[in-house]
């Protein structure tokens, strides 16, 4: 399991409940994060929901392009960010993969990452959010 480090700053801008166990190192969200998809990919890897990610001038919160692909869904980005050596991945706009080392963001509502991939069953993100996946356990789940 991975440690995530947020500042307790963040958290409290997030509402994140912290249970006391965990606290000051580990995020708890609600189960609603999670509703309606699947929560492991065939490679055994964690949805960690929806998760705001657009550029902002500056940075983006998953910030390797790995792809563009109508044929995007989530065993297929997942693949593709474990073969470039990263943690978590990201499918988003229906057919873009992004991947990274560590994540960051805020979480939104499952609702924003309302594309169904190519197959009809997966989601594939939103415009400006990644549905994400990553190799560890969310915290909390």
């Amino acid at each position: 399991m991975r440690t995530v480090f947020v500042p307790l700053a963040v958290l409290a801008v997030l509402g994140a409940v912290v249970p006391a166990a965990a606290a000051p190192n580990h995020i708890s969200t609600t189960d609603h994060q999670l509703a309606g998809r699947a929560t492991r990919s065939s490679q055994g890897w964690y949805s960690y929901g929806c998760y705001f990610d657009c550029y902002n001038g500056m940075e983006r919160q998953l910030p390797y392009f790995a792809y563009s692909d109508t044929t995007n869904e989530p065993d297929k980005c997942i693949a593709t960010c474990i073969d470039a050596g990263y943690k978590y991945a990201g499918l988003q706009f229906g057919k873009e993969c992004w991947c990274g080392s560590e994540l960051k963001g805020i979480a939104t509502a499952p609702t924003d990452c309302n594309m169904r991939c190519e197959d009809g069953k997966s989601h594939c993100g939103g415009g400006c959010c990644n549905n994400v996946w990553s190799e560890f356990q969310k915290p909390g789940h």
